[in-house]
């Protein structure tokens, strides 16, 4: 309705009154109630709907008092044309005679009140309420006004719907986002097709959830169709206000269609990336055990059994880093591995390699969950499991004796892995200096640990053998 901004009294005696009556001395009677109220009434008297009409258009009015029957007019019929002039100016029934069922039709029409002409008491305190009631909508609607100017200068889509979905304001943003010419066009467009497929499903499924009155998210993306045909992605956030007095929902679109698309550039870079590393990984794999292929035909054809055995071990140092490759190929993350997995398979290349019988040594593998290494740590770390393996596997337990390999893989911080490796065997003899070794399996194994981890090493001689080494992630 129209902001009657006169309802905001300068002085709050001052009343201007439009009774509508067909009877002077019901009028005179009327005005005598509002002196006796303390009000100072200035006023028009009108009968009928054309002076009623015209009368409202030329001047301003605090308060509508209306008999309900006149010979010419009647309270629902000026309740009516008080609605459709669209003017906010309260307005209660003063009737000598009217039954319960029509003051209630009044009421719900769209009157204040209704008062008794034989019992004007009432009539004062209801002005009194009604004014400040009619202050209080202005005030809302001005607010509400202010709030719909502020929406039209974002640069953010808005649109003002209803619990149903009905769009009730649309502000120029969101009909550029969309492409449409007017709210009314927004409106009558099927909203199917206004949703790409996807995205009108995720409407389907909010939109029952809602009716369910289950939990929906107040943010979302979605992808909107526009009116050339073109594809946009927006962010959706919904909240609750205050519309013309109603409840309703505020829904913001915000469009990241930029934003979508350097995502997608990002991820279909990082895809390309990982078939690359993965191709990289796979033919690294293969190479080595081309060389590693390449020691059988010399270790085959060599008579000396000490060249052969250190074929065979440089074959399988050779297997220990193909090994991270493959691990790595195999893998989801190409920049590390799962050290305990790696272990497990290294270990029974290792068994078959040098012939070792099923049930002889029992191979234990403990970890205190998925422990992971990068490749620079991974290599260093493979090469030592293989010398110590080896040496285990190969010394530890001479003729038919039976024992087991332990291996303890575990986290002990954040930033640093401990590797035990521990056999119940024969045990170093005291003769070697594990510090200053004379075999290169040994001597290897302390300058990966020292210098391409940056670790420490340490021997133990009981009951078989214990290395354990610690190094930083």
């Amino acid at each position: 309705m129209k902001e009657n901004s006169s309802s905001e009294i300068s002085n709050p005696k001052s009343l201007r009154t439009l009774m509508v009556d067909n009877s002077e001395n019901d009028v005179l009677l009327i005005l005598r109630e509002l002196q006796k109220g303390g009000y100072n009434p200035s006023y028009e008297r009108v009968e009928t709907a054309i002076a009623m009409e015209e009368i409202i258009k030329d001047k301003q009015w605090d308060i509508i008092l209306c008999d309900y029957t006149m010979p010419k007019f009647n309270a629902p019929s000026a309740i009516a044309l008080l609605k459709k002039t669209d003017i906010d100016i309260p307005i209660i029934i003063v009737s000598g005679s009217i039954g319960e069922d029509a003051a209630v039709e009044c009421m719900r029409l769209g009157a204040q009140d209704y008062i008794m002409k034989g019992n004007l008491s009432r009539l004062c305190p209801a002005i009194a309420r009604e004014l400040e009631e009619a202050v209080n909508r202005n005030r809302q609607k001005q607010a509400e006004e202010n709030f719909r100017r502020s929406l039209e200068d974002l640069p953010l889509g808005v649109r003002i719907v209803t619990v149903d979905g009905e769009t009730l304001y649309a502000n120029k943003a969101i009909l550029d986002i969309y492409g449409y010419d007017s709210i009314e066009e927004l409106k009558t467009t099927p909203v199917e097709n206004r949703y790409t497929p996807e995205s009108f499903a995720e409407y389907q499924i909010r939109r029952e959830k809602r009716k369910r009155e289950d939990d929906t998210p107040s943010e979302y993306d979605i992808g909107i169709v526009r009116k050339n045909g073109e594809v946009r992605y927006i962010h959706v956030l919904r909240k609750d206000v205050l519309w013309n007095g109603e409840k309703q929902v505020q829904v913001l679109y915000s469009d990241i269609t930029d934003r979508k698309q350097a995502e997608e550039r990002f991820l279909t870079s990082l895809r390309e990336k990982d078939i690359l590393l993965k191709e990289v990984h796979h033919r690294v794999k293969n190479n080595m055990q081309v060389i590693s292929g390449l020691l059988d035909l010399p270790a085959a054809l060599s008579g000396n059994q000490e060249r052969r055995k250190m074929f065979r071990e440089s074959q399988n140092r050779i297997q220990a880093m193909s090994l991270v490759h493959e691990k790595l190929y195999g893998s989801k993350d190409f920049t590390r591995i799962d050290l305990a997995g790696y272990v497990r398979t290294m270990s029974q290349d290792l068994f078959q390699s040098y012939k070792v019988n099923p049930g002889k040594i029992d191979l234990i593998v403990q970890t205190d969950g998925n422990v992971y290494v990068d490749i620079n740590k991974a290599i260093p770390c493979g090469l030592i499991l293989n010398e110590l393996i080896s040496n285990a596997l190969k010394h530890a337990f001479p003729g038919n004796r039976h024992g087991e390999l332990t291996i303890i893989i575990s986290q002990t911080k954040n930033t640093e892995i401990e590797i035990v490796v521990r056999d119940n065997g024969l045990g170093l003899s005291g003769d070697v200096d594990v510090h200053q070794p004379l075999s290169v399996g040994l001597h290897l194994v302390n300058g990966l640990v020292k210098n391409q981890l940056d670790g420490q090493i340490e021997f133990r001689r009981a009951a078989g053998t214990e290395i354990s080494m610690k190094f930083p992630l």
